[in-house]
């Protein structure tokens, strides 16, 4: 069940990223890639099976459907390449400890507010924010961009806090308030725990 929940995640991520660029969807987003020749016709059928497993899953069919490890690395694939013509590099980080809402503070503490914020870092930072509220207990988080651009200690960085805001949502979680843009101070997400 835990391969199938974080395979609806990340098509959610996908689909929700698309939408971004502008397309209809992740497979739309695929097609006209694979009509611009920057994917293979095997991505493109892996990514028509992943639609067609996720509105299975979707219906409540899950016993109809198995997901494993080699679809979420596919999928963590295309969420690389998304990121990456939305201009941002993403590199495959896990989050490794208690700590990192420190080791976080005290990296950006070193160079200042002016630090070129990697989006994988915020990223750990919110992951480790919302464990700890899980652990007290919570249900839910409320976060707001602009406060977390402040606690991390960045200044005029807030596409990629939203950014790795958007990416740690869940499908339950909901945006509580938002811009045309998608990305402002203003951005509220409500993380369910």
């Amino acid at each position: 069940m835990e391969l199938t929940n974080i395979f609806l995640n990340k098509m959610e991520q996908l689909n929700k990223l698309a939408k971004r660029l502008g397309y209809y969807n992740f497979k739309d987003w695929s097609e006209k890639q694979f009509a611009g020749k920057k994917i293979t016709p095997s991505e493109v059928e892996d990514i028509d099976l992943f639609h067609q497993m996720r509105n299975i899953l979707a219906h409540g069919f899950s016993g109809r459907v198995i997901i494993y490890n080699d679809d979420i690395n596919k999928l963590d694939y295309y969420l690389k390449l998304i990121n990456k013509e939305l201009g941002f590099e993403i590199q495959d980080t896990k989050l490794t400890s208690d700590n990192t809402i420190n080791n976080f503070k005290n990296d950006t503490n070193k160079t200042g507010n002016g630090k070129k914020a990697n989006k994988n870092e915020i990223v750990k930072y919110i992951n480790s924010k919302l464990d700890n509220a899980r652990k007290q207990g919570k249900s839910y988080i409320i976060l707001r961009a602009g406060d977390l651009e402040k606690e991390v200690g960045l200044s005029q960085r807030i596409v990629s806090v939203c950014s790795a805001m958007y990416e740690c949502m869940q499908i339950n979680d909901e945006v509580l308030s938002t811009t045309p843009s998608g990305y402002s101070t203003t951005v509220t997400i409500k993380y369910y725990l």
